[in-house]
């Protein structure tokens, strides 16, 4: 009988066959496993979880390719501006909904600074191309106020602006922006157009 590391470097090795073999969802299956078993070793766990977000990604990937799934583009300002009001939601397809669970599971078991802030936007990304405000808001500020200073938190600052911006909440448009520019969370150009922004809602 194969020893419990054996079995668990084994199950690592059956996730990375079935990953470069495409098939996608089946990997994912070997590496939560692997992921959710740190007591007999962590030495693949942050790869693990690392490869569960790719694998969804890639197999959303190919089911776009193949016509079978499709991929809608994250929205502009003034798309948002051109719909009816109040804007409604469109159901999220499960695998976009597993993909921004692994996002959110991955934060929260993966203490990596360099990509925890790029997975907090993609999964707020997800709600956002789905017309889910509500939650793309909270996804939005979540970024925004936890990784300050990063590209994405600009990112996410924007986006949640453009949601204030097209649902008429001027306080807390403002709110936001002033939070910005007093937590110094961009450059100094960036937060130059922060306030030009904030000067410009005052004239409304």
């Amino acid at each position: 009988y194969p020893t419990a590391e054996e079995s668990y470097e084994f199950t690592y090795r059956l996730g990375e066959t079935s990953f470069f073999s495409e098939r996608y969802l089946e990997s994912i299956t070997y590496y939560k496993w692997v992921r959710d078993h740190r007591e007999l070793s962590e030495r693949r766990f942050e790869k693990a979880a690392k490869s569960i977000v790719q694998a969804y990604e890639k197999e959303i990937e190919k089911q776009v390719k193949a016509g079978t799934l499709s991929e809608p583009p994250v929205p502009t300002l003034e798309e948002l501006k051109k719909m009816p009001k109040p804007i409604r939601s469109k159901q999220v397809p499960e695998l976009y909904a597993k993909l921004r669970q692994s996002y959110d599971e991955y934060q929260r078991l993966v203490n990596e600074p360099q990509t925890a802030p790029n997975m907090g936007l993609r999964a707020a990304l997800v709600s956002y191309r789905f017309y889910d405000l509500g939650d793309a808001e909270k996804r939005f500020q979540f970024v925004l106020n936890r990784f300050c200073g990063t590209e994405q938190a600009i990112k996410a600052k924007d986006a949640v602006l453009a949601i204030y911006e097209v649902r008429g909440q001027s306080a807390k448009f403002k709110a936001t922006n002033q939070s910005f520019i007093d937590k110094k969370c961009g450059s100094d150009e960036q937060i130059a157009l922060a306030k030009s922004q904030h000067q410009a809602r005052e004239f409304r």
